[in-house]
């Protein structure tokens, strides 16, 4: 396992994924606290330092995971997990991608781990639009948010294909 400084030595940063940070707190300022951070609402981990979160797959691909010849110079880089776990920060789990190279490989649509409808009832949502059946109803129906709703009928939220 190999360990570097991160954010002027106030994070330590593991090759597999585990966060050293000063604690802050008078009775133990200055000694180090053990983490392997907090999940957001995507499941990806993150540690907060003085208001600001840093993911530990990031932080991890930065310091131990060589980007491409390939990918050199790209700005929209995104860091892939090889298993799909994302709780799984090793930099042995991990490899940079262009980002649209990353959106092609997760699922879309009905088989997305996020998906909150059905191929059906996105289907049926969009076939009631022009009979006049408010966003609200359909809402309430499926348990969204009419925003939700709203970016279905554009196909912002599902491909038109989907």
């Amino acid at each position: 396992m190999l360990t570097k400084p991160y954010i002027r030595g106030e994070m330590i940063v593991t090759s597999d994924g585990v966060v050293l940070k000063k604690d802050n707190r008078p009775a133990n300022a200055g000694e180090w606290i053990r983490t392997r951070g907090n999940p957001d609402p995507s499941g990806h981990y993150y540690v907060t330092y003085l208001g600001t979160k840093y993911y530990i797959h990031r932080m991890v691909a930065e310091l131990f995971v060589g980007v491409p010849d390939n990918l050199s110079g790209c700005t929209d880089l995104a860091v892939h997990h090889e298993d799909e776990d994302k709780s799984n920060n090793s930099a042995t789990n991990l490899k940079w991608l262009g980002f649209g190279e990353h959106s092609s490989l997760h699922k879309s649509g009905e088989a997305h781990h996020g998906a909150k409808l059905a191929r059906k009832d996105v289907e049926y949502s969009r076939s009631v639009v022009g009979r006049g059946r408010p966003a609200e109803s359909l809402a309430r129906q499926f348990r969204l948010g009419v925003k939700n709703i709203t970016k279905i009928w554009r196909g912002d939220g599902w491909k038109k294909d989907s």
